[in-house]
Parts: structure tokens; sequence; C-alpha cells
């Protein structure tokens, strides 16, 4: 991450939901999780999206009984929700 660059792509994230999760308290592995899930769905302008455990792996260099945890965690907290079809979204 030499130079970052808004030109480079960025990711859009509501100001509500901001400002939600600031009261929020995370462990490290719940805010990896949450920074690639939004890298995964706001960062391509979609409000959900079916991602793989392995992409989240890949994602977050955590091993995928850790990704899956840590999800399961945030949809019990519901931080995050999982919907019918199998999609991820905050």
């Amino acid at each position: 991450m030499a130079s970052p660059q808004l030109e480079n792509g960025y990711v859009r994230i509501a100001n509500e939901l901001v400002e939600a999760l600031a009261r929020t308290h995370l462990s490290s592995h719940e805010s990896q999780i949450l920074w690639a899930l939004w890298r995964k769905t706001y960062g391509w302008h979609k409000k959900s999206d079916r991602i793989s455990l392995a992409q989240f792996a890949t994602a977050t260099g955590l091993r995928k009984d850790v990704c899956s945890r840590t999800l399961t965690r945030l949809i019990e907290r519901k931080i995050i929700d999982k919907n019918v079809n199998g999609k991820v979204a905050t």
C-alpha cells in the first residue's frame, strides 16, 4: 500500500452504518470479516453477494474455520444478515 489513490477504486459506505459500527465493539476477526464483506459488496456497488469461505479466507488471511465461526457470530449479533439465497449483507 505505497500510495493509495481514489482513482484506483474505493468503497462507498453509508454514514449511518459507519456511525453505528463506531459504537459497536468488534473483535479483530469480526472487523477483518466486515472489511472483506464491504470490499466484496459495496466495493462492487452491491448490497449483498454470495461470498465463499475461501474468498473470506483469501481476503483476510484467516483460516476458513475461523471465517465460518466469525460470520456466525456476526449473524447472531445481527451485524450482518444471511438471506435465503445464501447471500451475505450488512
